[in-house]
């Protein structure tokens, strides 16, 4: 209303949210931006060896993240773009959760290690507690998948082939978080950029293999394969820093029957039965699995109750 009906006035709001954000935080924590006489140079250094790899880490991730429609673009058509924009739709539920999580477990586990840097049993029931509640939503909305198209539209039952792979997406990123923590307990983040180097590579070549024939459904599934392997690079540079026990056996053995789930779904008509009941098949499957060793039983004695204290 106040700029022009284009992408300029999106431009413009944009800055301006940011900007009103930027100058309301700095007044919250005015006592803090003080000017300062002395420059130490020494911290200095030590924020910029920690700050810098995250310049080309991002630029990876840019292109991790639009590496897919590239391709879909590049050797495909409007139409397959489009479906695949429509199935990232399907799955915001989880990306919601995802980005809410992450805000929240990021400085909590920071506080954490910075009070009991040998209580590495916290990190790992965490992992076991919230991977299971991600595969679980993650199936829940598969199932359900062929009932939004009674609200969302006709329009994106096509796309309901490609949702269960861009599942993988905010799931393998949730996981990452989960498992990768060690990198920047140790403040080693140029291994969050080798991470997502080795992931755009996969990327980049499963695009080019993938694609042309598949169309988006090749893209969905380079795309999960590229944020699983993103996942296991962060987790092994993590480990090899600041190991914890992980429930890792039962966290790839769900991503791979997730996975394989995925590609028989493809195949799948989306009205047809088998699209609602193999997902919580497989949810209840997942939770035998993680059931297992009295896990679940250990999370409600040793987890809930200090986060709810």
């Amino acid at each position: 209303l106040w700029v022009e009906p284009t992408f300029y006035a999106i431009i413009y709001s944009v800055f301006l949210g940011h900007l009103v954000c930027l100058i309301y935080g700095i007044w919250l924590e005015r006592d803090i931006w003080q000017p300062q006489l002395k420059i130490d140079w020494l911290e200095i250094k030590e924020l910029l060896s920690f700050g810098m790899p995250y310049v080309p880490t991002f630029l990876l991730i840019w292109l991790l993240q639009g590496m897919d429609k590239i391709a879909i673009k590049q050797f495909s058509d409007f139409q397959e773009l489009g479906l695949y924009n429509a199935a990232f739709k399907l799955v915001a539920v989880i990306n919601v959760a995802k980005v809410g999580f992450i805000d929240f477990w990021i400085p909590t586990s920071l506080e954490h290690f910075e009070k009991n840097k040998d209580d590495r049993g916290f990190y790992a029931r965490m992992a076991l507690m919230v991977s299971l509640i991600a595969i679980i939503l993650s199936l829940g909305v598969l199932a359900a998948s062929p009932l939004l198209i009674n609200f969302l539209g006709a329009e994106y039952r096509e796309a309901l082939y490609i949702m269960p792979f861009l599942l993988f997406v905010p799931i393998m990123n949730l996981f990452s978080e989960l498992t990768g923590r060690g990198i920047g307990f140790m403040k080693k983040t140029k291994f969050n950029m080798y991470a997502s180097f080795f992931a755009v590579v996969v990327n980049l070549g499963l695009n080019y293999a993938l694609v042309p024939s598949w169309g988006a459904v090749g893209a969905a599934t380079a795309t999960a394969v590229a944020y699983y392997v993103f996942f296991v690079s962060k987790t092994f540079f993590s480990q090899r820093l600041f190991h914890v026990p992980f429930p890792l056996l039962k966290m790839n053995v769900s991503v791979l029957l997730m996975g394989l789930l995925s590609g028989f779904l493809v195949g799948t008509q989306p009205g047809h039965i088998l699209f609602i009941a193999l997902p919580l098949l497989l949810a209840i499957g997942v939770v035998a699995l993680y059931h297992r060793g009295n896990d679940l039983l250990v999370l409600q004695k040793s987890l809930y109750k200090p986060i709810l204290a």
